[in-house]
């Protein structure tokens, strides 16, 4: 029996042996064998981590970005299509004579109608004339209907330009009245010397 005892340890130390060499040549080829193959891996890895990294970057920054403007339509939108609280009649003015300019018409008076109210609503008249060709005209009130403000041309009426020296012998006269909308004056903004 001992010879059985011996001969088992014997295989046993061999087993042991092969299995400990073979953990030994694994190791080995692990360490130095496949490491360049996994250091290039894990470069590579990193890499595309890094590429990552930045490309979230971006997008941080361009949905940032988005959102700003997001933002900033949401303010003209929501400004956008409502009655104003005050009539802007300075700059309606300003740009009636703009556009006189730029169609070369000539505006010859420029008057305050007296303003009519509504209920919720204001309406302030001005009456207008103003010399040039009919063609100029044309492109004029089609650009005043375009302007951002919340008026209307409420009368007009052609005219003969008459003949005097400068003016050429197509021109026309247009009498025209527009009317400027916003929200009536409130009693107490009138108290307050604000209206």
């Amino acid at each position: 029996m001992r010879r059985e005892n011996e001969l088992t340890l014997i295989v046993t130390d061999v087993v042991g042996a092969g299995v400990l060499a073979a953990c030994l040549v694994t190791s080995i080829w692990f360490l130095f064998v496949r490491s360049s193959e996994t250091t290039r891996e894990i470069s590579v890895l990193r890499n595309r981590a890094g590429s990552v990294r930045r490309d979230l970057t971006s997008v941080r920054q361009l949905a940032e970005q988005k959102r700003a403007e997001l933002t900033a339509i949401r303010k003209k939108l929501d400004a956008t299509g409502q009655l104003p609280t005050r009539t802007p009649v300075d700059q309606y003015s300003q740009t009636v004579l703009d556009l006189a300019a730029r169609f070369r018409l000539r505006v010859i008076r420029q008057n305050p109608v007296a303003p009519r109210t509504y209920p919720g609503l204001l309406e302030q008249r001005y009456a207008y004339e103003i010399r040039g060709a009919t063609g100029d005209f044309i492109a004029f009130f089609a650009a005043v209907e375009q302007t951002d403000f919340w008026a209307d041309i409420s009368y007009l009426r052609f005219g003969d330009g008459g003949t005097s020296g400068a003016d050429s012998a197509n021109d026309r006269i247009a009498s025209f009245t527009v009317s400027l909308f916003s929200a009536p004056v409130v009693e107490k903004e009138k108290q307050d010397g604000t209206g």
